[in-house]
């Protein structure tokens, strides 16, 4: 049989270190407000770099985050990180056993006030490449079993209040000479997946866990054999990090889906990062028509969490917003909204959860609007490329109409005449792509049956259209 499906005498040694470390722990954060808001089903985040022990800097920025209408926060922890929150995270003189007061206020904060804003708080804990085969530079064994009860602590003090922990980042395709680690699916379940898993199930047994954000994504192959040696038995689904270009094209994303859940159908799809380098040579629309439409596919396509990679760091063309989509605010300093941090609220909250917002049957019929007369007098209609269109029932209360043009690497917009079968819906309005509370009445024509709307410009930014219930 093979020994990597069963823990070694070692793992169950963990299982005993993390309940151990239970007791060790400082107590557990307070609980949420009771009337803390129900958490979506979407699959709305963002990689959270921003932990401090500052709680009026950390309201400020989860205000933000609740704001842009994240369903999902993706805090990065580190082992060596614990002590050093807040001063030199390259210091040399401190024991791996040390953990900052600083470091559990600024986590305590974050879980905490994220679960009181309606925002499922998640953790990656941190890999060992940053010292070069070390989990912490002061641990020179590099070995798991000391991590393991550091993560058996932290996952003890978070114990139900966390959605899932990650384990680790792009440990596929990275391997790392200093400890003898190769990349191979057999290292990773063994050295990472098996000791890790033991320490998070033996302070939490509910607690959901996912494999590393993979590198050279969606690295199915490595991910299917993972499964095939047994991963399911251990944690509760896959990551990926994704460039913006897979969200775009999307078969690589629905094949990934596909093959992994004829192999383990209750499979969950987290990501450690979407719509990487969206920040190279786009101007801020564009990048905004790269974010809404990733997340809409990502919603679409019924993903668990989609963080956005980055929040901040600036390199757009235009207004050098950016890497990420924006600026959090601090004492000082309002903050900044980019284009494509407006253009992911409105997706956000348009597309707010998916137990409302349902796919429906509901036809649309759109005929190309723009002609041209050739030297004869004769008129051509001029044939834009396809339109990708969606319609969704929100609650049985709003009819949502989204038609976008996928390849959004390449700008471009036409015009269309959209004909909506309308069965009972009536007030077309347009949502403004940047500004999901602005509706602007549509011109239209009521046919039997139908709601008639000319000249409908739809381009890589989403169109988005509402009716109402008559």
């Amino acid at each position: 049989m093979n020994k990597l499906l069963h823990p070694t005498r070692a793992m169950l040694l963990l299982l005993i270190a993390a309940a151990s470390a239970r007791a060790d722990a400082p107590p557990t954060a307070d609980a949420p407000p009771a009337n803390a808001p129900r958490l979506s089903d979407a699959p709305y985040s963002v990689v959270y770099y921003s932990l401090t022990p500052a709680a009026a800097q950390s309201d400020r920025q989860l205000d933000e985050l609740q704001a842009l209408g994240c369903s999902e926060a993706l805090s990065l922890v580190y082992w060596w990180h614990a002590d050093t929150l807040g001063g030199d995270y390259w210091k040399k003189d401190y024991s791996p056993d040390q953990i900052g007061e600083g470091f559990w206020k600024a986590v305590d904060l974050f879980v905490d006030g994220c679960r009181a804003r309606g925002i499922r708080p998640a953790l990656r804990l941190g890999s060992f490449r940053e010292f070069d085969g070390l989990f912490h530079p002061m641990d020179p064994s590099g070995a798991v079993e000391p991590y393991a009860k550091w993560v058996g602590q932290l996952v003890t003090r978070y114990r139900g209040k966390v959605d899932h922990y990650m384990l680790l980042d792009e440990e596929n395709d990275k391997p790392c000479a200093k400890n003898n680690y190769d990349g191979s699916p057999e290292q990773y379940l063994s050295r990472i997946v098996i000791p890790l898993s033991t320490a998070i199930r033996a302070a939490d047994p509910d607690a959901k866990i996912s494999t590393c954000g993979v590198g050279a994504a969606p690295a199915t192959d490595w991910l299917l054999r993972l499964i095939d040696l047994g991963l399911p038995r251990y944690i509760d689904g896959v990551a990926c990090n994704f460039w913006y270009s897979m969200a775009e094209d999307r078969d690589d994303v629905v094949a990934l889906m596909h093959a992994v859940r004829a192999k383990w159908p209750s499979a969950r799809f987290y990501s450690n990062g979407v719509v990487y380098a969206v920040n190279r040579g786009l101007d801020d629309m564009r990048q905004a028509a790269c974010v809404a439409q990733s997340m809409f596919t990502f919603f679409e396509l019924g993903w668990d969490s989609a963080p956005l990679y980055l929040y901040q760091f600036s390199m757009t063309v235009d207004t050098k917003e950016n890497y990420g989509i924006g600026r959090f605010p601090t004492a000082t300093d309002p903050g900044q909204r980019s284009a494509a941090w407006r253009a992911y609220q409105t997706i956000a909250h348009v597309f707010n959860d998916r137990q409302r917002v349902q796919p429906s049957e509901i036809s649309l019929e759109l005929t190309p609007a723009a002609t041209i007369e050739t030297a004869n007098h004769i008129q051509l209609r001029v044939v834009p490329p396809d339109v990708y269109q969606r319609v969704f029932v929100d609650d049985g209360k709003r009819l949502i109409v989204y038609l976008v043009y996928r390849d959004f690497r390449y700008p471009r917009s036409g015009n269309w005449n959209l004909k909506i079968e309308s069965a009972g819906w009536g007030n077309p309005r347009l949502i403004d792509p940047l500004d999901y509370t602005s509706l602007k009445p549509l011109d239209h024509k009521a046919a039997t049956g139908a709601i008639e709307i000319e000249d409908l410009k739809i381009s890589t930014l989403p169109t988005i259209i509402v009716l109402e219930r008559k």
